[in-house]
């Protein structure tokens, strides 16, 4: 079985992020994990001690409270609370398991970029090797997702991530639609697989996925977050605010 992490520090796009992640367990028969990160400032021995113990005491009431009023009771689900950093537990939780997948919410365009884009989101979208959901507060939940589009930048994928994506599919059984955003200015090549593959031409990466999307009516975005390239800058502060604004349904992000 397949679990699912959420991240949360109970906020409304926390919430809508758990009714994502409740649905696609729904969907491919996946247990969920809401997690919450409460990690220490620096100060005083004495004061640290004291102030752990208060923290901790908070963090395991509100996620008691937050799982019994918003995960319904037949949904599998067993939360943690952490005194670490969230992208240090995440680690942990992620490290050599290849059944896990993570959903995160996002706070809109302003409240994304300013809290979550440049520390936590983009943190763990760089550094984990797990399929990472981002879903935008604003976006419709439209299950079950049977149609993906899959943005290419033309660079051949490693077999880690091709068979990242092909389990994706198998678990979804997805109907997935490749689709590369080109630049006008430039001729990429094609990647060999998937072979049918729609080119979008657009100068600006997230605009070209948004167009793409909508176009194709697709209920879910997957992206190949490459270390360096094209669409690697999705996950650059600057351009990912533009991604904020412009896409409309939720984001899967594989590692290549």
């Amino acid at each position: 079985m397949k679990t699912i992490i959420v991240p949360t520090d109970f906020s409304p796009a926390a919430e809508h992020a758990l009714q994502y992640a409740i649905y696609l367990a729904k969907q491919i028969g996946a247990g969920i994990t809401p997690i919450h990160s409460y990690s220490l400032p620096y100060t005083a021995e004495s004061f640290t001690s004291s102030l752990r113990e208060i923290m901790q005491r908070n963090a395991e009431e509100n996620m008691r409270d937050w799982v019994a009023s918003k995960v319904p009771s037949h949904v599998p689900c067993q939360s943690k609370v952490s005194p670490y950093t969230l992208q240090d537990e995440l680690h942990q939780l992620c490290k050599g398991q290849k059944d896990v997948w993570i959903v995160m919410g996002t706070k809109g365009a302003h409240d994304w970029v300013d809290q979550q884009i440049g520390t936590t989101a983009s943190k763990v979208i760089n550094t984990l090797d797990a399929p990472v959901f981002i879903v935008p507060e604003d976006t419709a939940i439209a299950f079950p997702i049977t149609v993906a589009l899959f943005a290419t930048d033309g660079k051949p994928l490693n077999e880690r991530t091709k068979e990242q994506w092909k389990e994706v599919q198998r678990v979804l059984n997805i109907h997935p639609i490749p689709v590369q955003i080109s630049s006008p200015h430039a001729e990429q090549k094609s990647m060999a697989e998937p072979s049918e593959i729609e080119t979008v031409w657009n100068d600006n990466v997230s605009k070209g996925i948004a167009e793409a999307q909508e176009h194709l009516g697709a209920q879910l975005t997957v992206a190949v977050h490459h270390k360096r390239g094209l669409l690697a800058s999705l996950f650059h502060n600057s351009t990912t605010k533009k991604l904020a604004k412009d896409l409309r349904q939720p984001l899967l992000v594989l590692q290549d």
